[in-house]
């Protein structure tokens, strides 16, 4: 374990108010300052610790015992640390039982303890990125419970747990990288359409009626001012949906599995979508909203 300073948090303060000047709250800038504070204070007491090294190499160092209040404690050791968990993008919930005792010690040096231990906490957490297992995250989305309830998240060894309420769901991490996705996320794409969310997939359940084993998939086809997505089946015939879109680019014939395009128009919750497409060969790419990207691969249709 990698000893801390507060110096960690005091600089992650500090770019976070640099980076937030323009557009951070009159409150928000209070608040960041006043940690800055708090850290710069603690900071000191540290550095008068250090020069005490000399005492504890000959054993004449004294510790200033005094009624601490373990609570008082950890929460001033959290909020020193404030900057660097939200420069992380981290949050930090602290719970503590009610019934803590009193203790004597050394407030000063029990805070940076714990500032050591959130402070590694963080580190570790940062470059953890486990890989869990697609069954357990299809069972997550039968957990009970809306959106404002929490679900807790823990990680031991090569397990994670899920609760939520009553219910908890465990289950063994998968060993290995990830696959690097990040590589096949196309970034050039010229051919953009917006279009509307249920009509796209009413037209992806349509098209996809008429499909075969043999045929696996629909084709849209791009032109100038209008969409067609096409299914064939050679049994009972063809099916042919046409959608006006704003499109002033390229013609351009793509083919794809309807289940996984309508598996992501399902969960699409904005009104509109934007669909960017590049060679018939090449994957579609589907944004909406501010986080949601979905990369959808070809299939050859001939």
């Amino acid at each position: 374990m990698s000893i801390r300073t507060p110096l960690a948090a005091q600089l992650a303060s500090i770019e976070l108010l640099h980076d937030g000047l323009g557009h951070m709250s009159q409150d928000e800038l209070q608040s960041l300052v006043a940690s800055l504070q708090r850290g710069t204070l603690r900071l000191t007491r540290l550095i008068d610790n250090l020069l005490e090294s000399v005492r504890i190499e000959s054993g004449q160092l004294s510790i200033r015992r005094q009624t601490v209040v373990l609570p008082q404690v950890v929460e001033d050791a959290a909020e020193m640390l404030t900057g660097l968990f939200t420069q992380r993008r981290q949050t930090l919930e602290v719970e503590l039982p009610p019934d803590l005792p009193v203790v004597e010690g050394d407030a000063p040096r029990l805070t940076q303890v714990f500032v050591n231990l959130l402070a590694n906490a963080s580190e570790k957490a940062g470059g953890s990125k486990p890989i869990v297992p697609a069954k357990t995250m299809s069972l997550l989305e039968k957990l009970p419970g809306g959106e404002k309830d929490k679900v807790i998240v823990k990680l031991v060894d090569s397990q994670i747990m899920f609760s939520c309420g009553n219910v908890i769901v465990c289950s063994n991490l998968v060993d290995g990288n990830f696959p690097k996705y990040e590589d096949i996320i196309p970034a050039d794409y010229q051919k953009k359409l917006m279009l509307p969310t249920e009509v796209a997939l009413s037209a992806v359940k349509r098209a996809a009626l008429l499909t075969s084993e043999e045929s696996r998939g629909i084709k849209l086809a791009v032109g100038k001012d209008r969409l067609v997505f096409s299914g064939k089946a050679p049994e009972t015939g063809d099916a042919e949906v046409d959608v006006v879109i704003d499109y002033k680019g390229e013609p351009v014939e793509i083919g794809f599995n309807p289940q996984f395009l309508a598996d992501a128009l399902r969960v699409i919750k904005e009104p509109q979508f934007e669909l960017e497409l590049g060679q018939s060969d090449t994957p579609g790419l589907i944004k909406a909203g501010a986080n949601f990207l979905y990369v959808l691969m070809p299939i050859n249709l001939s």
